[in-house]
């Protein structure tokens, strides 16, 4: 048995790097000295509970006695967290170095932060960002950063390779892979559904009626596109893939279709109604052009990614999209009208993208995609501030003698304000050379 178990092990280390297996963080030859420094001092900074705190190089910075471990929870414990690759790295570079050596205290810091990882998930399938509970939106199921997505990788991980992970016994590999099923069930349940439409996920969702939830000030309650792109990935690699799962797939990756910019990214935020992209600054109040809020929020988050290029290329090699929809009976394909409610106007021309040049006369051609069309109240549309059309048609044609205005970029700005109260901008530049 001794034997088989070692051979099962040296195959796992050939398929995987340490560095893999490790994480990237711990990329440290095992044999070293250094390793057993690392491995140290990772289980100095393991919390009572059992996970480890984020943003923290344990490699780097040495725990002294006094020093705090993480977080406060509600309770008084120190909280471990699951953002950023907290506390997945230390265990696979602990349970490493246990494989390596077969020194007790590793494992036993392993089995220690499984038990405290699948004692942090939600009966209904979810983890939240902190463990034990810290409050406010850190308790929330949490896609943000990976939380939720690096846990259920990890769950894979240990499942896939049980040789090196023996130790944790088969109770604990029984617990693991319940765990993985009802995350998978937390993922399929919280999908936020539009008029009926799949469509992806927010950055945060309530443990027990699946909504998605407010984060940060300027983190509102959204279809997110980052951080949908690893859960898809995740649902596109699970094996035989229930009906439910491949339904999941073909709407987000169709939501990823239709949300994609002019410039090829996409936003952060879309509204969950209108599918228009928000931004909102610490005054956490929502805009609708990222140049309407401070240049500090500006500059300091991520308002826009490539992210779903990646996932769309995955998707569409090899017809793998087209197969999925073609398994799924009365199959319906998404399209931008279900969150045409609030106006959203489409430029026809000029076109969006690329910037186009234009002389003499322009057609500006602009049409409103409504679900209700008779709460539009009225279109205005501007050219460097000034007026050119002023109604509530829901197909615009304008001419405009360019000659008019000075050689060098114009900006059409298309203003709509509905019944409901809501207003939408949008902008399209061209060049004017008369």
């Amino acid at each position: 048995m001794g034997f088989k178990l070692r051979v099962g092990l040296l195959a796992v280390l050939l398929i995987l790097t340490c560095s893999q297996l490790a994480g990237a963080q711990y990329s440290i030859p095992l044999t070293s000295q250094r390793a057993f420094e690392v491995a140290d001092n990772i289980i100095a900074w393991q919390t009572e509970a059992g996970g480890w705190t984020k943003n923290t190089d344990f490699s780097k910075v040495i725990y002294q006695p006094g020093m705090s471990r993480g977080e406060r929870a509600i309770n008084g414990q120190e909280a471990g967290c699951f953002d950023n690759n907290a506390s997945i790295n230390e265990m696979k570079f602990l349970a490493m170095m246990y494989a390596r050596h077969g020194i007790e205290k590793y494992r036993d810091a392993v089995i220690k932060g499984i038990d405290w990882m699948l004692d942090a998930q939600y009966p209904s399938g979810g983890w939240p960002q902190y463990y034990p509970l810290i409050g406010g939106y850190h308790d929330n199921v949490t896609f943000n950063d990976g939380a939720m997505m690096n846990v259920l990788n990890y769950i894979q991980e240990i499942l896939r390779y049980r040789g090196l992970y023996e130790f944790l016994g088969e109770e604990r590999f029984a617990r693991l892979e319940a765990a993985l099923e009802k995350g998978i069930d937390y993922i399929l349940k919280s999908q936020i559904r539009v008029n009926g439409y799949l469509t992806a996920w927010c950055q945060q969702h309530d443990p027990v009626t699946y909504e998605p939830k407010m984060g940060r000030s300027y983190e509102h309650p959204s279809i997110v596109s980052a951080e949908s792109v690893p859960i898809v990935e995740f649902l596109m690699a699970l094996p035989d893939p229930s009906e439910e799962v491949r339904r999941a797939i073909v709407g987000a990756v169709e939501w990823f279709e239709i949300s994609q910019l002019p410039n090829g990214q996409w936003a952060r935020f879309y509204d969950i109604q209108s599918n228009v992209p928000i931004f909102s600054g610490r005054d956490g109040i929502i805009r609708y052009d990222v140049k309407d809020i401070e240049l500090e929020r500006q500059q300091g988050y991520s308002w826009f990614n490539g992210s779903g290029g990646n996932l769309l290329s995955k998707a569409r090699r090899d017809g793998y999209i087209d197969t999925l929809r073609q398994s799924l009976p009365d199959y319906k394909p998404l399209t931008i009208d279900v969150f045409a409610d609030p106006a959203v106007p489409r430029v026809i021309s000029p076109k969006i993208w690329p910037t186009q040049t234009v002389s003499g006369v322009l057609a500006v051609e602009v049409e409103i995609s409504m679900r209700n069309p008779e709460n539009l109240r009225e279109v205005a549309i501007k050219i460097n501030n000034q007026e050119i059309y002023r109604g509530s048609d829901l197909h615009i044609q304008v001419p405009v003698d360019t000659t008019a205005f000075r050689n060098g970029t114009c900006t059409i700005a298309v203003e709509t304000t509905t019944t409901l109260g809501t207003s939408l901008s949008h902008y399209v530049n061209f060049i004017v050379a008369n």
